[in-house]
């Protein structure tokens, strides 16, 4: 578990034919709220369209806040995308430059995408999948671990931000959205959140 003074701020994003930020960086109150609103997010279908969600979260996921009057902070930034349907649109531009922007990109997703994920996070390392739709929760400790390689104290260095992108496509369906979302809210206990 991490230290108490090295919080993850977590953020959430749904995403199909459009891109829908549930909750923002850091912007609730306590896990309990938080908790309720990944319990609150619902299934939109649509397309998969992972190049655009990219683009909308690099752009409007993570909100740095000043530490001093304008001095911006450098907590990393991750973005978990949780996919079970290839993306209608491109990918590798979008996921290119967010790397370049320092978003350290992780991808969940079922094995027949395995190499739209590997494009995505840039490195076969970043990138976990599952069989079965039984075998998602299994990939918990695994992604933990992954989230906490970001810097190289690993959980008991600094905070970071952290910003869940979850795929509410046609493609995933609906209760394959739901399992998503009760992974997203599995996984988000396992760290101490600010």
């Amino acid at each position: 578990v991490m230290a108490a003074d090295t919080p993850v701020n977590v953020g959430l994003a749904q995403y199909s034919s459009d891109v829908k930020m549930e909750m923002e960086v850091g912007k609730y109150g306590d896990i309990a709220q938080l908790l309720r609103a990944i319990e609150d997010m619902t299934y939109r279908g649509g397309e998969t369209r992972t190049g655009q969600a990219l683009r909308f979260i690099m752009q409007y996921g993570f909100k740095s806040k000043p530490v001093f009057a304008d001095i911006q902070d450098d907590l990393p930034r991750v973005v978990v995308l949780l996919t079970d349907s290839p993306s209608v649109d491109p990918v590798n531009e979008p996921a290119r430059i967010a790397r370049d922007r320092d978003l350290f990109l992780l991808a969940v997703g079922v094995d027949s995408l395995k190499a739209e994920l590997n494009d995505i996070t840039g490195n076969p390392q970043r990138t976990i999948t599952y069989s079965s739709p039984q075998n998602l929760f299994n990939q918990i400790p695994e992604l933990r671990s992954k989230i906490c390689s970001v810097d190289n104290q690993g959980c008991l260095g600094q905070p970071l931000d952290l910003v869940f992108a979850l795929d509410a496509s046609s493609g995933v369906g609906s209760d394959n959205f739901v399992r998503l979302r009760d992974f997203v809210r599995s996984t988000s206990v396992q760290f101490d959140i600010n």
